[in-house]
């Protein structure tokens, strides 16, 4: 999985903890579809329905937690003929229940269920690898009424941060965040039964390789031939493994890459556009800013004066 390591290195996430929910019986959430960002849900003690749009409703138990990604509106409630209430309109109505305001009551006067909430913001989404790999959401399941071993130590601070009255607490949930989304990613790829999509893709020694190659060397002149002799695979096996369970050609896969590692040196640096076009692969600026643009969906140069930009309209290929 020596992919995955660079991809996690280069997210660069802005996530918020909105609050610790105290719901009860009956009770429903709905959150908005948002392009660039995704919502978690962690059922500290009793239970609900997940319901993604386009999805299958599935039910959350104590120790569950669930990610789900940009562009899907979703609800969670306690059972599915409930009407559930937009966030924004609960956050308005809901009122506190401990010195630090962050834990919130809200719903009727049945059984309790307990859920910390918050937001992942990705910097880049429209040229990160990583967001057009990941699933319209994930759910990691509790053991025993907890958090599996390797989340639950994050998932416990965020509970008790969530209702003390410290300087900096804030600052502390939101870094608890960042850590929380890069763990359930690596306890996601690691599960089994997965046949396409990332998790397959890196657990595959020969594309997991390709991966790794095309992200550490992305200024090299990388062809489908020259990438399947690199890892000991024909042509044709090697491009119809890469697109299974990527979902993309290699080609394609590498021109994202590039934007994406473009985007970033763009963003944080002074290098000019001629020397970044090389340090990603490309002989001419033009050619460079032909393909930026394509991508991403502005000129190089105008993203670097807009920072933030909104999300290109299509995905480009090749």
């Amino acid at each position: 999985m020596k992919s995955l390591d660079s991809l996690l290195h280069s997210l660069r996430l802005r996530s918020t903890v909105q609050n610790r929910v105290v719901v009860g019986e009956p009770w429903g959430i709905s959150f908005p579809a948002c392009q660039k960002s995704g919502q978690f849900h962690f059922i500290e003690s009793g239970g609900g329905i997940l319901t993604v749009a386009g999805e299958a409703s599935v039910q959350m138990e104590p120790g569950d937690l669930a990610i789900v990604f940009g562009g899907r509106a979703h609800t969670v409630q306690d059972v599915l003929r409930t009407y559930p209430i937009p966030i924004c309109q609960l956050l308005d109505t809901a009122y506190p229940i401990c010195p630090s305001g962050l834990t919130l009551r809200f719903g009727g006067d049945g059984g309790e269920t307990s859920v910390i909430t918050g937001d992942f913001c990705l910097e880049e989404a429209q040229t990160h690898p990583l967001w057009r790999l990941l699933p319209s959401y994930i759910l990691l399941k509790g053991q025993n009424g907890q958090a599996v071993e390797w989340l639950d130590t994050t998932l416990g601070l965020l509970s008790r941060e969530s209702m003390e009255v410290r300087p900096g607490v804030r600052a502390v949930l939101d870094r608890l965040c960042d850590v929380l989304f890069i763990q359930a990613l690596r306890g996601w790829v690691r599960t089994e039964g997965t046949v396409e999509g990332l998790p397959a893709a890196v657990r595959d020694t020969e594309i997991d390789e390709a991966l790794d190659l095309m992200q550490r060397f992305p200024s090299e002149a990388w062809t489908v031939e020259k990438l399947a002799t690199q890892v000991a695979l024909s042509r044709s096996t090697f491009a119809e493994r890469f697109r299974r369970l990527t979902g993309e050609t290699p080609m394609e896969y590498l021109a994202h890459w590039r934007m994406h590692v473009a985007a970033q040196t763009l963003r944080n640096t002074k290098e000019s556009v001629a020397y970044i076009a090389q340090q990603v692969g490309y002989e001419s600026e033009a050619a460079f800013a032909k393909a930026f643009k394509r991508i991403v969906g502005v000129a190089p140069g105008a993203y670097r004066r807009n920072r933030e930009i909104p999300l290109a309209q299509g995905v480009a290929q090749g």
